[in-house]
């Protein structure tokens, strides 16, 4: 069964079931410069599981069990051949378009299981193996000319471990082939663990064979010996950084070849599964995230186009990938439980050091990948590390590769040197990288139809993130202002609880005074009856004063034009008598009868004759100008209803009772107030009597009657000014 790729619908991923036993696959025999693995991984695997209980723990002990448990899988050859591609032989690093990137002994650990702390894998090396190979394997070596024996065969080998001739069937599942593989193992194995000669031996020719065809793979269908005089003593193979041999071997590999080769050496799916953590490009799936090593939990995923048009597609999905979505540190979450290889080594984890695998000594250059450690990247010029070339991979016939590389060997027992970083970001890095780089033939764009596709979709990718930008802006704005909303809501429906409360409690408490509201009510309708009575009374009453004093008033009107009448007839009939008589007694005016009440009769008679006398000679002269109040009258004692001004006045503050109250003495044709707001009344004063344009309803004669001038102004001033005091009145002598 297979899954439709969503990005290429042509293209189908496959679970394999099937893995190159170390013949060319028929699928990949066609295409020429194909690349592929040089490992024999499931024979391996089969030949360790074919091992007697007892062999496989020292196997265990020695530190290879993780490695030989992990399930054999797919090896993705274009993937390993552009991450091939990319390799500097200089820096000892691949060169990515954000920076160099490089394997380290952490990765090496958590991946593989192996340990990378020790002894260095180093020794000897020697150009004839004939004795070693008899003595250790009772096998016969073989090598290019009569004193070069360094290579035992193959398929003599797979002789000795019972599996030569074994091929994964067609129509065979890989788990079946590897069972099979097993049981044929099995019976090649001697089970005596009392036969140490032949139990190491056996044990021997299967490390030989795992060295070979898995770990430490090299060129040609032989397998090398050197690592025989390690062998020789089993019981310090578990002592050796095989972690470590690992790393220095991939290294030497891919710094050999011309670049055109179609095999990769080394354990290709160590730097496999290292691309899928540090660059994610779903070549692989997940299926068990919790096993270790690492490499036991990936499946990977294999693909149905052909092997120029995966090779096409990674690379240009390498060389676009996102500097941001490259992952520098893809162990932070992970511990270290069940896995005793990263304790011990975790002390080299940060360390620039020299990496040894026999004749293979290489520079592991983490000061070039800091950001892998959590730091920030500084450029660093790099020369050819010296002492590793050719002169490392001679022909010598014995070489101590301890003696001939003394300092890169006591480098390795110091435990390296520490990476260390003071950059504040790897801004300045990344720009002298790119002026560095930038003419390699993998870092320069190739520009076609597709990429010209890709350039306007990536700017239209720019144009929307530009837009998205605005828009989460916008949204921030927006739910700022929400949010303000929200607490002034908050805030209002606080408030309105809190009235609510109020008012629940207000509600209560009229509800508790329910019983007594009727009661006070009857109480304040009884009261404002009662107050309603008092002020009709008071109205009836002023009302019949008002009418009484008009009466009074009008009857006192009647009575001066009765007296005056009758004066004038007096005066007259004491005119003819005089005549009549000749009597030369002076003329003068005889005294007008008055008219007062007894109130006024009596405040004469406290005043005395003079002020009685003036008074009513005042009475019949001073004029009626302004302002009538019966009450304030008669409090003054004056029957006459007298305001004097000698001026002036302003009659803006009559009201219209007060005009009706003046209208009421006299005639409305004769005062001049009826309902008149500013009327300006002029006063003028004459020697002894006071006289005025206006009419008045006594007709009184001014030029009949003569008084003193003196005596006049005398009292017209106090009484006058009396008056005007009382009633309010402005009032100038």
């Amino acid at each position: 069964m297979g899954a439709r790729n969503a990005a290429n619908p042509a293209v189908v991923f496959l679970v394999p079931n099937r893995v190159d036993s170390g013949r060319r696959d028929s699928k990949l025999k066609c295409a020429h410069g194909v690349m592929r693995p040089r490992t024999m991984w499931p024979l391996v695997v089969a030949a360790y599981r074919g091992l007697p209980d007892f062999q496989r723990e020292r196997v265990r002990v020695m530190g290879f069990g993780p490695i030989l448990e992990i399930e054999p899988f797919f090896v993705d050859p274009p993937l390993i051949q552009v991450i091939r591609d990319r390799w500097d032989r200089v820096s000892r690093t691949f060169l990515f378009p954000w920076g160099h990137m490089v394997p380290s002994l952490e990765d090496v650990a958590r991946i593989t299981g192996l340990r990378v702390d020790g002894e260095a894998v180093t020794g000897v090396t020697y150009a004839d193996y004939t004795d070693l190979t008899q003595r250790l394997l009772g096998l016969e070596p073989f090598g290019e000319g009569d004193h070069d024996q360094r290579m035992v065969g193959r398929v003599a080998l797979l002789e000795s471990l019972g599996l030569a001739g074994v091929r994964q069937r067609a129509d065979e599942l890989l788990p079946a082939f590897v069972e099979r593989a097993t049981g044929l193992a099995r019976a090649a194995y001697d089970q005596d663990a009392e036969d140490t000669v032949r139990a190491d031996r056996d044990l021997r020719r299967f490390l030989v064979f795992f060295f070979g065809k898995m770990l430490f793979t090299t060129k040609g269908d032989g397998i090398h010996c050197r690592f025989l005089d390690i062998l020789e003593d089993l019981a310090r193979v578990g002592r050796y950084a095989w972690g470590a041999a690992l790393l220095a071997h991939t290294f030497a590999d891919l710094s050999t070849g011309t670049g055109r080769e179609t095999i990769v050496g080394g354990f290709a799916p160590f730097l496999q599964v290292w691309i899928y953590y540090y660059i994610p490009l779903g070549r692989a799936t997940e299926v068990d995230p919790t096993t270790v090593p690492l490499a036991r939990r990936w499946l990977p995923l294999v693909s149905t186009a052909t092997y120029a048009f995966q090779l096409d597609v990674l690379r240009r999905h390498v060389r676009d990938y996102p500097a941001l979505l490259v992952v520098w540190e893809p162990y932070a979450d992970h511990g270290e439980a069940d896995q005793p290889w990263v304790v011990s080594g975790r002390g080299l984890f940060g360390q620039d050091i020299w990496v040894h695998c026999l004749n293979e000594i290489e520079p592991l250059h983490l000061r070039l990948a800091v950001r892998a450690l959590g730091l920030h990247q500084r450029w660093i010029d790099e020369a050819e590390p010296r002492g590793i070339g050719r002169k490392t991979r001679g022909k010598a016939k014995t070489v101590d590769w301890r003696i001939r590389f003394p300092e890169q060997f006591s480098d390795w027992h110091r435990g390296g040197q520490v990476v260390e970083s003071d950059a504040i970001d790897s801004t300045a890095y990344l720009r002298r990288f790119q002026e560095e780089y930038s003419a390699r033939d993998f870092m320069r764009p190739e520009r076609d139809g597709r990429d010209t596709l890709i350039g306007q979709l990536q700017g239209q990718l720019a144009s929307t993130e530009v837009q998205l930008a605005e828009a989460r802006a916008a949204l921030e704005t927006l739910t700022e202002e929400l949010e303000g909303a929200l607490a002034r809501e908050t805030g209002t429906v606080a408030e309105l609880t809190e009235q609510s409360r109020q008012l629940t409690e207000l509600r209560s408490q009229m509800t508790q005074q329910e019983s007594q509201l009727p009661r006070d009510v009857v109480e304040l309708q009884a009261m404002l009856r009662m107050e309603r009575r008092d002020w009709e009374r008071q109205q009836t009453r002023w009302e019949q004063e008002c009418s009484m004093e008009q009466g009074r008033a009008s009857a006192y009107s009647e009575s001066i034009l009765a007296t005056s009448s009758q004066h004038e007839r007096n005066v007259q009939d004491a005119a003819a008598a005089q005549r009549s008589t000749g009597s030369q007694a002076p003329m003068g005016p005889p005294a007008l009868p008055t008219v007062v009440d007894q109130g006024e009769a009596e405040s004469s008679h406290r005043r005395g004759p003079t002020e009685g006398v003036s008074e009513s000679a005042a009475c019949r002269v001073l004029l009626i100008l302004r302002y009538f109040r019966a009450l304030s009258v008669r409090s003054l004692g004056i029957s006459r209803y007298v305001v004097v001004l000698p001026s002036a006045a302003d009659l803006s503050s009559w009201d219209s009772f007060s005009c009706r109250s003046a209208a009421g003495l006299f005639s409305e044709d004769s005062f001049p107030c009826r309902n008149t707001v500013g009327l300006l009344m002029k006063v003028m004063l004459v020697r002894g009597l006071w006289s005025s344009p206006e009419k008045i309803p006594n007709a009184l004669s001014a030029q009949r009657y003569r008084m003193e001038s003196n005596g006049q102004e005398k009292f017209s001033s106090k009484v006058v000014g009396k008056c005007a005091e009382r009633l309010n009145l402005p009032y100038h002598k």
